[in-house]
This record gives C-alpha cells, sequence and structure tokens, in this order.
C-alpha cells in the first residue's frame, strides 16, 4: 500500500509540473529561449539516463526517438543540425550533402533535451531504398514514438505516400516543408507573406491534411539555415510538448521500476 501511494505522489507531482508547462506555452509566457524549457518546466529526471542501447531493431532506451523521413536531398541532416544548433566541426555534427550521405539510420541526441533522439533516416525512393521495400526495411522496422517527414521545394509523389503510410499505421507525425525562402525568392512579384500562405495551402491540399481536423498543427515551413523566421520556432515547441506527453509515461515506469527495485 505504501508503495501504491508512493507512485501516486510520483505521478501527481509529474503531472502538476506537466499541466505547469502547457499552461505556460498557452499562455505565451515562455521566451523565445526554449532552451531554458527542459530547466524550468520539467521534474526532475536527473536519475533517467539514455543510452544508445539499442533494442533488437533499434530505438535509444529512455528516450523520445523521433525519426525524421523524407526523400534523400529533403534536408533532414540540414535540420537535424539546426534544429540541436550544432555546427559544422562539431562531435554530433551530421553530416550534409544534395546527394545521398545516410545508408542507415543513425541517432543524434539533442544537447539540451537530452531524452530527445532524432534519428537520421535514409531516403525513401533511391536506389538503394526503394519506395516498394522501404515501409518493411526502414519505416516500419523499428517501433519510433513520432516522425517528422521532410519536404522540399515542393510536395513529391514520396512525400504523398509517407504521409498516406503513417496516417494507415495510425503513426503521428509533423509534416515539415523546407526551403520556404527559395519559393519567397522565386515569387519575387508577391508579398513574402502571400508566398507563404501558397505554399501552405499547396502542401495541405496535396496531402489531404485539411481532411484532418488539426491538418495546420501538423504542418510546419521553415528555413533550415535561418531559424528564427516562418515556424521553425513553432516546431520546436510543438515537438517539446509531444516529448512532454511521452516523458510524462516514461517518468511514470522508471519511477516504478525504481522503487520496485529497492
Amino acid at each position: 500500500m505504501a508503495m501504491m501511494s508512493l507512485l501516486f505522489s510520483k505521478w501527481m507531482y509529474m503531472t502538476l509540473e506537466l499541466k505547469s508547462f502547457f499552461q505556460d506555452m498557452g499562455n505565451g509566457k515562455l521566451s523565445k529561449e526554449v532552451n531554458d524549457i527542459h530547466g524550468k518546466h520539467f521534474p526532475d529526471i536527473s536519475d533517467v539516463k539514455v543510452k544508445f542501447q539499442k533494442e533488437p531493431k533499434g530505438r535509444c532506451l529512455n528516450a523520445f526517438n523521433v525519426a525524421v523521413v523524407g526523400e534523400a536531398g529533403a534536408g533532414k541532416s540540414c535540420f537535424i543540425n539546426a534544429f540541436r544548433n550544432v555546427k559544422r566541426g562539431d562531435k554530433s555534427y551530421a553530416e550534409e550533402d544534395v546527394v545521398e550521405t545516410t545508408k542507415e539510420p543513425t541517432p543524434y541526441q539533442h544537447p539540451h533535451y537530452r531524452n530527445l533522439i532524432l534519428w537520421d533516416l535514409p531516403g525513401v525512393g533511391t536506389k538503394s531504398f526503394p519506395k516498394e521495400k522501404y515501409k518493411e526495411r526502414v519505416l516500419m522496422y523499428t517501433d519510433y514514438d513520432f516522425f517528422l517527414i521532410l519536404s522540399s521545394q515542393r510536395v513529391t509523389e514520396n512525400d504523398q505516400w509517407l504521409t498516406q503510410t503513417l496516417n494507415k499505421e495510425g503513426k503521428s507525425f509533423f509534416f515539415i516543408r523546407t526551403q520556404v525562402d527559395i519559393d519567397v525568392i522565386k515569387r519575387n512579384d508577391l508579398h513574402g507573406d502571400e508566398v507563404v500562405e501558397k505554399v501552405r495551402m499547396d502542401c495541405l491540399q496535396k496531402l489531404s491534411l485539411n481532411d484532418q481536423n488539426n491538418g495546420n498543427h501538423l504542418l510546419f515551413l521553415i528555413n533550415n539555415k535561418n531559424t528564427d523566421v516562418y515556424d521553425f520556432e513553432k516546431l520546436e515547441l510543438s515537438l517539446v510538448k509531444k516529448m512532454a506527453e511521452n516523458l510524462s509515461f516514461m517518468c511514470y515506469t522508471c519511477s516504478s521500476e525504481n522503487i520496485l527495485s529497492e
């Protein structure tokens, strides 16, 4: 009985902390420097250590595993670097190139949100990873917690296939349209905001996200080279929120295991 009471107390503490975090987010109290979110709004989980010990089919233990998918050259590695504020020459830099560079799923830990692991997955539709075999060999081979679909400059057939496949499998995802700055430059006959809105509506229509009530909450337009514009900050906050939801269950599980082992 005492053990159950302790578990409940830990669960309630964690729930209140997360509730405060979400309220602050909704009220706009969080500063632009979202790097402080983990320290100020999350419960102390110093005893939870991310282990790069892989289960039989991958995944990092005690972590929120996010798969970054899309065509080769869509900017997946560039996004992973930008999201973690990692520069070329840093130890955990994800190699970028205009051609296919990722040959196998590669994990990258966030330097501040240490329980957040971004997995750089091979591009879909290449000679090495054709769409017909991609689902079994890459996409569904590991039970990732969340997916980020990256697309550059236009929505392709492979982008549509990824969206439809994840929807059918009941997997949660965000769709991220990169290189929006190039669209703005190309359409210099329109105001920048007009171009962004046209790109947004085009993505929603071609991906059938308008059929979902929260379609706009699934779509983010970004520029990997400038994280201060478009939806990059909104994307970061949204992904941290998803991690927090996953973290609540993970903290409860870890607390249970620690108490039972004492």
